[in-house]
Order: structure tokens, then C-alpha cells, then sequence
């Protein structure tokens, strides 16, 4: 999770020229949820074109058996949507994700 946190935020700070993110970590049943929510320059109707952070934030997510969504918000912004059951955190490692 912290790994996947670090390239969000980098992603933000480099390409999205947001005034504001918001991270958000719940726990839900035996699954761990993180949402990152950004107000940048990025649109609904601009396709997503995932590039080498977003595709290592996913291969992450896999190896600990979890799953990641990205999508458009409001007008512009963007959220992340990051779930992995607490088994993956330990399969994958701890730190590793």
C-alpha cells in the first residue's frame, strides 16, 4: 500500500496539477481499502492511458491478490481505488506491495 501511495503521489505532483488529494485508508471485513482523490486536469472523457506507474501500482496490487480501479471524477480529477485482502499484505510480503 505504501509503495502504490508513493508512485499516486508522484503521478499527481508531476502530471495532474491538482490543488488538492485526498488518501483515505478503510478497513473492511478481512480487505484493506485505499482511495486517493485528486481535482487536476484530467477529464471524464479523456481515456486513461496507463504508463509505467499505473502499471507497476497494478502488477503490485496483483501479486498480493488485490485489485485496482481508476476513474474519472466530477468534472476533473481523478480517484484511485486500491483493495487487497489482508492474506495478499502478508503473501506478497509485508513492505513489498
Amino acid at each position: 500500500m505504501y509503495r502504490i501511495l508513493q508512485e499516486a503521489l508522484s503521478n499527481i505532483i508531476r502530471h495532474a496539477q491538482a490543488l488538492r488529494i485526498r488518501v483515505q485508508i478503510t478497513e473492511q471485513g478481512e480487505h484493506l481499502y485505499m482511495r486517493v482523490e485528486d481535482d487536476g486536469v484530467f477529464g471524464q472523457h479523456q481515456p486513461i492511458v496507463p504508463g509505467f506507474g499505473l502499471s507497476s501500482m497494478e502488477a503490485r496490487c496483483e501479486r498480493a491478490g488485490g485489485t485496482m480501479t481508476i476513474e474519472a471524477i466530477h468534472t476533473q480529477g481523478m480517484r484511485l481505488t486500491v483493495c487487497i485482502p489482508y492474506g495478499g499484505i502478508e503473501a506478497a510480503g509485508g513492505d513489498e506491495l
